[in-house]
């Protein structure tokens, strides 16, 4: 589609549509979940593409099964949820545009888990800056990364960065 997407539910939101299930040509697209934000399911993906995107849940957003999220414009993407942000099952959240920013936002006391099986997928920007608000980040397999500046920053006033392997 030409132009910009918006979808509000006031539950779950899933996309379950297989290659550029939601795609905005030249275009934003924004998500809005009342409850979770599942893109992709155990038994399909969800692609998600636009010049900017926009995802927001007042709980969870879940990323499976070779989901492939991407912004193509200089606008980035803005992951915003509740509670926590799980990547997982090869999936990608990508920021391409050259210094488009990729940020990442967990609730309170949330956690990002990036879980991904070949080890290379997870999160990544092209040269842009990408910011993780997080109290917990969990790193099985999987990548944070960008050849720009990268941030990891508590959600909760007064909580530490630690950097260890507890």
């Amino acid at each position: 589609r030409r132009g910009s997407i918006g979808l509000t539910s006031g539950t779950n939101l899933t996309v379950e549509a297989g290659i550029n299930g939601i795609q905005a040509t030249n275009g934003s697209v924004s998500l809005q979940a009342g409850q979770d934000l599942l893109l992709g399911t155990l038994s399909n993906f969800g692609d998600v593409r636009g010049s900017g995107l926009t995802l927001s849940a007042d709980r969870d957003i879940i990323v499976v099964n070779s989901t492939f999220v991407q912004a193509d414009g200089v606008a980035g993407v803005g992951a915003t949820a509740g509670r926590d942000i799980t990547i997982q099952g090869d999936s990608l959240i990508n920021a391409k545009a050259g210094a488009a920013p990729l940020s990442l936002t967990t609730g309170n006391g949330g956690v990002l888990t990036i879980n991904n099986a070949n080890g290379t997928s997870g999160s990544a920007s092209n040269g842009g800056p990408i910011t993780v608000t997080a109290d917990d980040v969990v790193l099985t397999s999987g990548t944070i990364s960008s050849s720009g500046n990268v941030f990891v920053r508590p959600v909760s006033a007064g909580r530490g960065i630690d950097l260890g392997t507890n």
